[in-house]
């Protein structure tokens, strides 16, 4: 899905199984926005004033006896509206897909790396792709830098916000499910979700309707392996024999020959001692 919001989609419908198996098949189509929807202003309950809400709750008239349900439920609800109107006032508030460490310095950075793209795309020039190397490197930087700030800060703080923190790590440290690279019949890679949802459209609906069973694999009950693959020729066992002869020979070549480079060394050690000790002698006498 590449949208999260419920009022994008439209014409949801869920369709019969494919042939003889338990999946279905979902038919959506949503409504692609440029630009999000203005968010709407919460209320504020921070700020609310019990007393004063309680006090002119009491001020009002409230149905006594419920001689009609819709009546009174519709006085109690006016009430309660008029109540949240005067105590709970409505605040604008940021948007939510807007990152923690998220600041105006950062804002102006990005808009300015924006505009220097459109300069060299307008232009293509090659000074102004110098400027938009540099802007990028620049928001770059400072992007990074905030960034850690904030989990520098996070992180210090956690104790005293453990909610914060807690929430911060998991949505760094969850996983989600997401359909890979799916190829269609022609082998070329489906990158988009609609295109996705053909490839795997198309091979449920050749793999498991009924009219098309004799384009399914052939299969066998047993576990057993294939006889074919089990033989294996008498001209592959020799070769395999003399391979292995041929490496146990250089090896055996290879410790013959380090046996005997390290008797001659041992052999030069000794003669070296015997002429020290000769000359020593040869000096006393």
């Amino acid at each position: 899905m590449e949208t999260r919001r419920v009022n994008e989609l439209v014409n949801l419908e869920v369709g019969s199984p494919l042939g003889r198996t338990d999946q279905a098949t979902i038919r959506y189509s949503y409504v692609y926005r440029l630009r999000s929807p203005r968010l709407e202003p919460r209320r504020c309950y921070s700020e609310l004033d019990t007393k004063g809400l309680l006090l002119a709750a009491s001020q009002l008239q409230w149905p006594e006896e419920a001689k009609d349900v819709h009546e009174s439920w519709d006085r109690i609800k006016t009430n309660l509206i008029s109540l949240a109107d005067a105590f709970v006032l409505l605040r604008s508030h940021g948007r939510p897909d807007k990152p923690r460490w998220w600041s105006r310095r950062l804002a102006k950075l990005l808009g300015r790396k924006r505009a220097a793209w459109r300069r060299f795309t307008t232009t293509n020039g090659h000074s102004r792709y110098l400027q938009y190397l540099q802007e990028r490197k620049t928001y770059d930087r400072a992007h990074s830098d905030s960034k850690k700030r904030y989990e520098l800060t996070l992180a210090k703080k956690s104790k005293m916000y453990p909610k914060a923190y807690y929430g911060y790590v998991q949505s760094k440290v969850a996983t989600s499910e997401v359909i890979g690279c799916i190829r269609e019949a022609g082998g070329n890679p489906t990158p988009t979700s609609l295109e996705k949802a053909s490839a795997l459209h198309h091979h449920f609906k050749e793999s498991y309707t009924m009219g098309m069973v004799n384009t399914l694999p052939a299969h066998s009950i047993t576990t057993e392996c294939p006889l074919d693959k089990l033989l294996i020729e008498p001209q592959e066992v020799e070769k395999n024999i003399e391979a292995l002869d041929s490496v146990e020979l250089r090896l055996k070549c290879s410790r013959q020959r380090a046996t005997w480079v390290r008797l001659q060394i041992k052999r030069r050690k000794i003669l070296v001692l015997v002429r020290v000790r000769t000359a020593i002698l040869d000096g006393h006498a």
